[in-house]
């Protein structure tokens, strides 16, 4: 089973989540709080799911901090508040650099765990075909999760 990427060979700024986890925020953006930040891109993102983003946030524990303006948030938990948007967007490519960088265990294993249900054969049995696909660079390979593929670059 593959990923067809001809079929998504022209992507609009919709099909595509990528938030660098080193990126500098504007003062306007650190002054949102989380759930003015979510908003935003739920609005961005036609295939928004607001079921999968609260069953990510409880995944992260982060329902605590939602009220608060990003600013306020840990590296840690702007990671997690990323990586929940990142799967809840229903974006056919999903770009995640260093997943595990700043998270404590429980979240780590989160992650790992979530990233096995977008495996192609994952999809295929949930939707009759790989709708999205998610392309992770992290240090190693991240044991416990089943890759349906890894580049190593040298």
């Amino acid at each position: 089973m593959t990923y067809d990427f001809a079929e998504h060979a022209k992507l609009d700024a919709s099909d595509l989540f990528w938030q660098h986890p080193r990126s500098v925020l504007g003062d306007a953006e650190l002054q949102a709080t989380c759930r003015d930040w979510i908003a935003q891109r739920a609005g961005r993102y036609p295939h928004w799911s607001a079921a999968d983003f609260e069953r990510h946030v409880e995944g992260f524990a982060l329902g605590e901090h939602l009220h608060k303006p990003l600013l306020a948030l840990s590296t840690g938990s702007l990671r997690k508040l990323w990586m929940a948007a990142a799967w809840a967007s229903g974006a056919a490519l999903t770009l995640i650099d260093e997943p595990l960088a700043a998270l404590d265990k429980p979240s780590m294993r989160y992650v790992q765990e979530t990233l096995n249900e977008f495996t192609v054969q994952d999809q295929v049995e949930r939707f009759g075909k790989a709708r999205r696909c998610i392309i992770v660079t992290h240090w190693d390979e991240m044991e416990g999760v089943d890759w349906d593929g890894v580049l190593t670059l040298a």
